[in-house]
């Protein structure tokens, strides 16, 4: 390389920092989002069977007070039975009052 056309440390430095820093961002935006994992609590409803059993209640026909009992005691979550999501119309139910909590 002539003299003319060296180019110090510094200066390297400084033009470098930037194109790596901009090449990781443009890395880190085109990556596939991950969806958030849930980190909190979350009840379960086989409990709530059990209680409502011994009660002569059926889960099903109570589940619109179980979810707000749920919600009221601060769970954000709520794991089901699959009896719940077997149907159409049973799974409608279970997004309505899931939303609805």
């Amino acid at each position: 390389m002539s003299a003319g056309k060296r180019i110090t440390r510094r200066a390297f430095v400084a033009r470098a920092v930037p194109g790596a820093a901009g090449l990781q961002v443009a890395v880190a935006a085109s990556a596939p989002k991950q969806p958030k994992r849930y980190r909190g609590a979350s009840a379960q409803t086989y409990v709530w069977s059990q209680v409502l059993q011994q009660q002569g209640k059926s889960l099903s026909e109570n589940l619109d007070s179980v979810f707000a009992a749920t919600r009221s005691a601060g769970f954000d979550a709520v794991e089901t039975m699959v009896q719940f999501v077997q149907t159409a119309d049973s799974a409608a139910r279970l997004a309505d009052l899931l939303g609805k909590y």
